[in-house]
């Protein structure tokens, strides 16, 4: 509903990047693995569309690496990684679920 509502509303930035960034998180939970990777790429192009260095960025981009490895797309995993830098230095003003570290090592222990 909360898509819906910001689309009616014309919203189209941060905002609704974060919405679909939450639908992903919960298809992620809930092991809909393709759905949550459809939500999470929409929500990286919004937010690409709303500026760089988002923290919608960082969740977005932390599961959607999650997704694509539990997918067994390693390689697709890595280039997701590169093009938003993820990796460390973490955000240390924001949160970012699932924990940035543990996805990154999860990453670097599918690569060998």
């Amino acid at each position: 509903e909360a898509v819906r509502a910001f689309e009616i509303s014309g919203w189209s930035g941060a905002h609704l990047a974060f919405a679909h960034t939450l639908l992903g998180l919960v298809h992620r939970r809930r092991g809909r693995l393709a759905e949550a990777e459809g939500f999470l790429r929409e929500g990286l192009r919004l937010a690409d569309r709303a500026g760089s260095g988002l923290p919608v960025h960082w969740d977005a981009t932390c599961l959607l690496v999650d997704t694509l490895l539990a997918r067994g797309r390693t390689a697709e995993a890595r280039k997701i990684a590169d093009r938003y830098d993820f990796g460390p230095p973490y955000p240390g003003g924001a949160m970012v679920l699932p924990d940035a570290p543990c996805v990154h090592g999860r990453l670097l222990l599918a690569e060998g």
